[in-house]
């Protein structure tokens, strides 16, 4: 059974981890359509698979579409993989806030985020948990589109390696008004670091920034001891704020850098 609610006043509508199936999503979404002045929807956590079910996503986009003031949607942890134009397009207005970690996406979803009437009014954006590797050309049209508007993008764990960060450094001047940016969970080596911050740092409005470690932090043999591990962290931060430092000239604030353990390290790239 359903509890629903008929304030017109009510702004904001949290389902997280309520294991909503797409037949629970059916019965349910038309009392989500009487909800006029939501503009906060939360459904991540659930498992609401889009991936070929047209019948689901048919009735997502209308629910969506007939929500004339929602603009913070979560969806993350539901099997969204090549449904995002389907399900976003036909909304009227922009959304501003859009969670997507774990859904499967595609490059092809994020090619269609990227040129979507969104991608110009997205202020906050994560898509930690899914795998980007491919799909370095999108990532870089989006940043261009958001560019004007995008302040916290996230990228936590989406394997990203040191060549897709290097090209998407170019891209990353577009990010104006960035507040922060989070690529913690991937795979980078000190010298692409210490190349991104380079280009990173002068944005006009950024404040913090969070990654991992560098690889060669846990470069290991018989004779290395977790004190010279933590030594070597120490100093790949030391070198970081040396390069954001000199970047951001004495004028600015310290850019504030926020370090990761790699929690599953891939020794085959160490």
């Amino acid at each position: 059974s359903y509890i629903c609610f008929s304030f017109q006043s009510l702004k904001g509508i949290r389902l997280k981890y309520n294991s909503l199936t797409c037949d629970e999503f059916i019965k349910m979404e038309p009392e989500l359509r009487k909800f006029q002045n939501l503009t906060a929807l939360d459904l991540s956590c659930n498992t609401i698979h889009l991936y070929q079910n047209d019948p689901v996503c048919e009735r997502m986009a209308e629910t969506l579409s007939l929500l004339p003031r929602l603009t913070r949607l979560d969806l993350s942890n539901n099997r969204i993989k090549n449904r995002l134009r389907h399900i976003l397009q036909n909304m009227n207005q922009s959304l501003r806030y859009l969670r997507l970690c774990g859904c499967g996406l595609t490059n092809l979803d994020l090619t269609y985020l990227a040129h979507s009437h969104h991608a110009s009014a997205i202020q906050e954006l994560d898509i930690s948990e899914n795998t980007l590797t491919g799909c370095v050309r999108s990532l870089s049209q989006l940043f261009s589109s958001a560019g004007p508007s995008l302040c916290v993008f996230e990228a936590e764990d989406t394997k990203l390696n040191d060549e897709v960060l290097l090209t998407l450094t170019y891209h990353i001047q577009s990010l104006r008004n960035l507040l922060y940016m989070n690529l913690a969970e991937n795979n980078f080596s000190a010298n692409t670091l210490q190349c991104f911050m380079q280009v990173f740092a002068p944005l006009p409005e950024v404040t913090t920034v969070r990654i991992p470690y560098c690889r060669e932090c846990y470069l290991l043999d018989d004779t290395v001891t977790d004190d010279q591990i933590s030594m070597r962290k120490m100093q790949s931060i030391v070198d970081l704020y040396s390069v954001t430092d000199q970047a951001r000239g004495q004028q600015r604030a310290r850019l504030k850098i926020v370090a990761t353990d790699l929690t599953r390290v891939d020794m085959e790239h160490i």
